[in-house]
């Protein structure tokens, strides 16, 4: 099968025009932001230095996504296998050979570029994931049939947790759900997991990194300072924004001392 379409032209005319248009805008529009938030504080001819370095990768993704365009997604399935295989070389490659910072080890240096192969993992499993459930389309009905499409992706999660990386390994488990929700896995085997994973919460506690217990204990400070709130009236008044920020400081200071 081919990978790129002999019909260009026509890709190119069916662009959406909506879509092309609303993104410019966002790229713009983050141009100004940072120009405005750096060009301050950075003396000389380097004062745009951050926006022009932005404004080079927005074109190097225009190009990308013309040469995207002309790309036949459909011949990717029949890479689906290689594609894994070299997702969990780059992940078990950052365990031996990568660099370690700010408590994690996530990266892989290549000369002056810092690359976080976890990052590439996302797209991957996409790609993966679709071409195993190819075959599964409506055949996702019991919990013995979704165990293999569990085992394939739990590889490449458990070595991405092993980093620590619980934000990448939380969006593998949104990418699972999302394809095997839209593969017709029924509703109620997905309740199931969920209550499954509620009931398990408190033994993943102890295997929780102290960072990860950090922000778990943060958002319920934050979240039983909402819960406490008066009246919109009442905070304004009563509340100043330094009242509330000690308040907060105190209930993370209590959660640090039951943890």
């Amino acid at each position: 099968m081919a990978i790129f379409s002999a019909d260009s032209k026509r890709l190119l005319r069916r662009i959406d025009l909506a879509l092309l248009l609303a993104s410019t805008a966002i790229v713009i529009y983050g141009l100004v932001i940072i120009s405005s938030a750096t060009h301050i504080n950075t003396p000389g001819e380097e004062r745009f230095w951050y926006v022009q370095r932005q404004g080079i990768f927005a074109v190097v993704n225009a190009v990308l996504a013309i040469l995207f365009m002309n790309f036949d997604y459909r011949g990717l399935s029949q890479h689906g296998q290689k594609l894994y295989i070299f997702n969990l070389i780059m992940l078990v490659a950052v365990m031996l050979f990568g660099h370690a910072a700010l408590g994690a080890q996530r990266w892989i240096q290549i000369g002056p570029i810092s690359l976080q192969p976890s990052e590439f993992s996302k797209l991957i499993m996409i790609i993966c994931m679709a071409a195993i459930l190819e075959d599964r389309m409506g055949k996702l009905n019991t919990i013995q049939d979704l165990l293999p499409v569990v085992l394939y992706v739990g590889l490449p999660f458990l070595l991405v947790l092993k980093q620590p990386d619980l934000g990448t390994s939380l969006v593998f488990m949104a990418i699972f759900f999302g394809m095997v929700i839209a593969c017709g896995m029924p509703w109620k085997i997905f309740t199931g997991i969920i209550i499954a994973g509620i009931a398990a919460f408190p033994v993943l506690w102890q295997f929780m990194k102290d960072y990860q217990k950090m922000r778990k204990a943060e958002l319920v400070a934050a979240l039983m300072i909402d819960e406490e709130k008066p009246a919109a009236e009442e905070i304004a008044a009563e509340k100043p924004a330094e009242q509330k920020a000690a308040t907060l400081e105190k209930r993370i200071a209590e959660l640090k001392e039951n943890l």
